[in-house]
């Protein structure tokens, strides 16, 4: 007899209802087409639900799990050059001082002994008055600025703006990549800042 950590076994001789059915039916790895296939068919998922969503484009098949916040995919197989991660963040609004500040972040996985392309795009805005305030933007990598590190210039006068683009390709440690749209005040008056973060991650 299997002893389930969750439901208790069946007893030889008893029927099997609906009320340890469906719960048993809810632990097993789901099939769906696709990610809208989940969507619509488990709209309300369950923490621990199983989810398998097959090839569709340009993904491959993967396993994803629900963990009460949303779901995580497993690792997959990725081939050479596929696209395994975007975002596109923006309208955030954060007060900015002479200290380096993160107004926007992203996190994606790594992928064990996989070269990673990151392509990042940020646009600042910040709301400084004609007041001769300088500051500069930065694209900070896994906490190092050393990775990815732009910076945009200065400016001074109201609604100045700067962007630019990066690219980085490196063989990632550690179980995530976090990239950072940050800001820092070099001189002048503490403004609000607005920006939008732009992220592409390729496998090599």
């Amino acid at each position: 007899m299997i002893e389930l950590p969750e439901i208790p076994p069946v007893v030889p001789g008893e029927f099997i209802f609906d009320t340890w059915g469906n719960p048993v039916a809810r632990r097993t790895v789901q099939r769906y087409l696709s990610i809208s296939d989940r969507e619509t068919l488990n709209p309300t998922p369950e923490n621990g639900d199983m989810a398998y969503m097959a090839a569709e484009g340009s993904n491959l098949a993967r396993v994803a799990f629900y963990d009460g916040d949303g779901w995580v995919e497993l690792a997959q197989q990725y081939g050479k050059g596929q696209l395994y991660g975007s975002n596109i963040q923006e309208g955030v609004s954060v007060n900015v001082t002479t200290a380096a500040t993160t107004v926007l972040s992203y996190t994606l996985p790594t992928i064990p002994g996989r070269t990673i392309v990151v392509v990042c795009d940020a646009w600042f805005r910040s709301n400084v008055t004609p007041d001769g305030s300088t500051w500069y933007g930065q694209i900070r990598i896994n906490g190092d600025p050393t990775l990815g590190t732009f910076v945009t210039g200065t400016s001074a006068g109201s609604q100045s703006t700067a962007a630019d683009v990066h690219m980085l390709r490196f063989t990632p440690t550690g179980t995530s990549i976090e990239v950072e749209a940050r800001a820092q005040i070099l001189s002048g008056t503490p403004s609000t800042f607005y920006a939008t973060l732009r992220t592409l991650a390729y496998v090599r």
